[in-house]
């Protein structure tokens, strides 16, 4: 095999990669949350409640708040409301399981 078959086979193979990597699996690189809000929002607000554990990519627990409006409110898990809802949140789960 000469060097222009190897070159085209590898650059075929990465644009393999790339293009499922971009269609089946989104890559998110980082945090998601770029800044957090320690300010309370209102239970009757809320639409959804999504809680990203630490991991390799961000090395921080992200706690994302959907609103009703659709806008997303990234809060602090620190926070000592954002801390009762989680403990509400935990005692719900195990209730219903």
């Amino acid at each position: 095999m000469g060097a222009k078959h190897l070159v085209f086979f590898w650059a075929l193979c990465l644009a393999c990669h790339i293009t499922v990597a971009n269609i089946f699996e989104p890559v998110h690189l980082g945090c998601k949350c770029l800044r957090v809000t320690s300010q309370f929002i209102r239970l009757a607000k809320y639409e959804r409640v999504e809680i990203f554990p630490t991991g390799l990519a961000c090395k921080k627990m992200e706690i994302i708040i959907t609103l009703k409006d659709g806008a997303k409110v990234c809060v602090s898990p620190m926070a000592r409301w954002v801390q009762n809802l989680l403990r509400m949140l935990h005692e719900r789960n195990e209730r219903s399981s």
